[in-house]
């Protein structure tokens, strides 16, 4: 399903592009939360040129009078940034006598890694893995503006402006408290009992915390569902993270749960959507606050209409006819737009047409946002004259007719080709599968993610055929193909590669095996 960014971030992106304006990127910096939290040691000493020596320790083995790096860090002395026309309260420089590193040691986690220490930072910078203490307090180097410049800035926590370093030693220790809580949390074997465990560490201030919170209450299943559930109603920002991890947990009954979000979701806006003035996305007398939130809850509705659809879950149908019906007379998000939003109504349309699907062998194809495309004509032409056939056979067949010769892998695809990748999904048949894996052999990504998409709806009915091919494809295709094996297995990815590798009718070389492995070995939440 389509998604879109807010209206006043694609304001901010076309002015951008029309204006070939390049402003300033994203600079890594200081964030005390992750750096506490990822940390396997956390050092105080004085800095001299690149290197570090240790004068008391917060946290790990090291030994005082030890000498760290050389380091990525800054020359000092270094002067310190301030807001235009403010007027120092405090030094004007720092000078290096007292620094605090957050380190990770590498060599513990990454077995022939060529450095010992990385900082517990950003791109794992020991410059933005450190804090540096002048006169009792604290700077760092920090982007408070983006577009803006890093620089070394006074560190504010908890809405102050400056930290002592008391101040960061508690917010340090805190974090660590919470890591603790966790690794009590992790020891209890009971689900039901370490999800209660959990349900704290999920509230708790650290966004590392909640994070890992999330999945861990995933992995418990079953006995989590009502406390994620919870977690959603109450952290709206985090509701797309929550919906995730909540369909982990659900299961085989993730339909079911899906459609009671839905229901929920369903009553604030029927409270609350009718208020909105027209154009809310981008309207200056809505609070940002207030503008991000209904959009984080609009997208927590489109995924879980996603898991709805996935699930082919037939008892939805009413909710989605009600929540369709509503969001067509509810005000556009977009200024000047008509009433409705056509996402949400075009989702709702495409998840019914799947769900009416189950009762007729040959599919009702709609328009679907999932593949987006500039012509919307073309698509609707295009679903009109599929639908007109009268057998499924006969669909596929006119639709594989209308696919790219494989034997041009670089050749941009056209709209009508595009839609027709789209529309062999729909028919989640096996028999759209052969001609959906040879595209799989395109080497630009527009022309290969289109029938990973369809292969991905298609779902089990294509797991057989891709890991057949797996045996005989090329480098490029095989990779696709594990790709996608991974994104219909889903949780049950793992099992399923350890039962695959164990086959004795498979051969699979040596490169296929090992891709698996890894795919599988990646974290479900990535």
């Amino acid at each position: 399903m389509r998604r879109r960014l807010p209206a006043f971030s694609r304001g901010l992106l076309l002015l951008l592009v029309l204006t070939g304006r390049s402003w300033a990127t994203h600079e890594p910096q200081f964030i005390l939360d992750s750096c506490a939290w990822r940390a396997s040691d956390i050092v105080v000493g004085r800095q001299n040129g690149q290197s570090v020596t240790i004068e008391e320790i917060w946290k790990g083995h090291s030994a005082k009078g030890t000498v760290l790096g050389p380091f990525d860090l800054p020359v000092m002395p270094m002067k310190v940034s301030l807001p235009s026309g403010t007027r120092p309260a405090g030094p004007k420089t720092v000078s290096g006598r007292r620094v605090v590193l957050f380190l990770i040691h590498a060599k513990s986690q990454e077995p022939g890694h060529d450095q010992e220490w990385k900082g517990a930072g950003e791109t794992f910078s020991v410059s933005v893995g450190a804090a540096w203490i002048e006169e009792g307090q604290v700077y760092a180097l920090l982007q408070p503006r983006d577009p803006g410049p890093q620089g070394m800035w006074p560190l504010g926590l908890d809405g102050r402006p400056q930290t002592s370093e008391e101040e960061l030693k508690q917010a340090v220790n805190k974090v660590l408290g919470a890591k603790d809580e966790r690794d009590k949390a992790e020891a209890i074997a009971d689900p039901a009992e370490r999800a209660a465990a959990l349900r704290p560490l999920a509230d708790g201030p650290s966004c590392h915390q909640r994070d890992w919170a999330l999945w861990a209450l995933a992995c418990c299943g079953q006995p989590a569902v009502p406390i994620l559930k919870d977690l959603l109603a109450k952290h709206p920002a985090d509701g797309r993270l929550v919906v995730r991890y909540l369909y982990r947990a659900a299961g085989e009954d993730a339909g079911r749960v899906m459609t009671e979000v839905v229901q929920d979701e369903l009553a604030f806006w029927k409270t609350g959507g009718p208020k909105l003035p027209a154009g809310w996305g981008n309207d200056a007398r809505v609070a940002e606050t207030t503008r991000r939130e209904w959009w984080r809850r609009q997208e927590v509705l489109q995924d879980a209409l996603e898991v709805i659809e996935r699930m082919d879950y037939g008892d939805a149908r009413p909710i989605l006819v009600e929540l369709r019906d509503l969001w067509k007379t509810l005000p556009s998000p977009a200024r000047g737009g008509s009433p409705g939003d056509p996402e949400i109504v075009g989702d709702c349309n495409d998840v019914l047409a799947m769900i009416d699907r189950q009762d007729d062998d040959r599919p009702k194809f709609s328009f679907t946002y999932r593949f987006p495309r500039s012509n919307d004509r073309i698509d609707l032409r295009l679903v009109d004259e599929a639908n007109a056939i009268e057998t499924k056979a006969s669909q596929i067949e006119f639709l594989t007719g209308l696919l790219p010769p494989i034997d041009d892998p670089k050749k941009p695809l056209t709209d009508r080709q595009y839609h027709a990748i789209a529309l062999l999904g729909q028919t989640r048949s096996s028999s759209a599968v052969p001609a959906l894996i040879d595209r799989l052999e395109f080497s630009a990504p527009t022309r290969t993610n289109p029938a990973i998409a369809a292969l991905r709806l298609v779902g089990e009915a294509a797991v057989e055929p891709l890991v057949q091919s797996l045996q005989t494809g090329s480098d490029q295709r095989n990779n696709f193909a594990s790709q996608t094996l991974k994104e219909i297995k889903g949780k049950k990815f793992g099992r399923f590669v350890h039962d695959l590798i164990a086959r004795p009718d498979l051969k699979l070389s040596q490169t296929n095996a090992q891709r698996l492995i890894r795919y599988s070995q990646i974290n479900w939440t990535d």
